[in-house]
């Protein structure tokens, strides 16, 4: 397990590096295009809605609930196809559908 620790935590680097020379070349062809502006100044932005704060925080509750509950039920759906078909058989079924 400690010798597979190496190429991932390499790859992730070179990951993260990666994304920023992306980040770079685009915030830069962007900039020259007269996209952004003012980048440091707050920006003026009309937008009204019939939402109040409150009503947009419970919107978000119920979508993470939401999203909380579909985990819980598919970690619960994994641990009872595991009691009739065993770890292995699961294990192999998450490894095939995770694989590209």
């Amino acid at each position: 397990m400690g010798d597979e620790l190496g190429p991932g935590l390499l790859g992730c680097i070179i990951g993260f590096f990666l994304a920023g020379v992306v980040g770079r070349i685009v915030r830069y062809i962007l900039w020259h295009w007269g996209r952004v502006r003012a980048i440091g100044n707050p920006q003026i932005v009309a937008h009204t809605t019939d939402r109040t704060p409150w009503q947009v925080l419970v919107a978000g509750c119920r979508s993470l609930v939401l999203l909380v509950g579909a985990f819980v039920l598919v970690v619960i759906v994994l641990i009872l196809a595991s009691s009739v078909f065993g770890w292995d058989r699961i294990i192999g079924l998450v490894r095939s559908v995770a694989q590209p």
